[in-house]
């Protein structure tokens, strides 16, 4: 029997049936001031502890692995290890934007890392980034 194609998802409403979150790879970032890291988020996506999807009150952050003692909604950046954390922009569709200074990171997969505020500590939210 044959394989049935998948349906093709409208990518303007895709955050309504998405259950995770996306990352855009392109252009890709490079260990620079300003460098602007887009994330959708699913409509449906929602932190078990806040109980919030994404919103311009949640914060991200760049890392080579995840730190479990970080639960006020700030990161300072460590050199070679993470950005500090940024605020969540935008926000029309689920589309978010984060605007990291990645100069202090070497090349390489670095792991995207989300809070709310001051309510959760920041988690691994499963998506990497290969930074050049």
């Amino acid at each position: 029997s044959d394989v049935a194609c998948p349906t093709l998802q409208d990518p303007t409403t895709a955050h309504l049936t998405q259950r995770g979150f996306a990352v855009s790879t392109w252009p890709r970032l490079t260990r620079a001031a300003s460098q602007t890291v887009q994330l959708t988020c699913g409509a449906g996506v929602s932190d078990p502890y806040a109980n919030v999807g994404c919103s311009t009150s949640s914060r991200a952050y760049l890392a080579i692995a995840c730190v479990d003692s970080v639960f006020n909604g700030v990161n300072l950046a460590v050199a070679g290890q993470s950005t500090s954390a940024a605020a969540l922009t935008g926000g029309t569709n689920h589309k978010f934007n984060i605007v990291l200074n990645t100069a202090g990171l070497s090349a390489g997969l670095h792991r995207i890392l989300d809070g709310f505020a001051t309510k959760v500590k920041y988690g691994d939210i499963g998506l990497t980034l290969d930074l050049i």
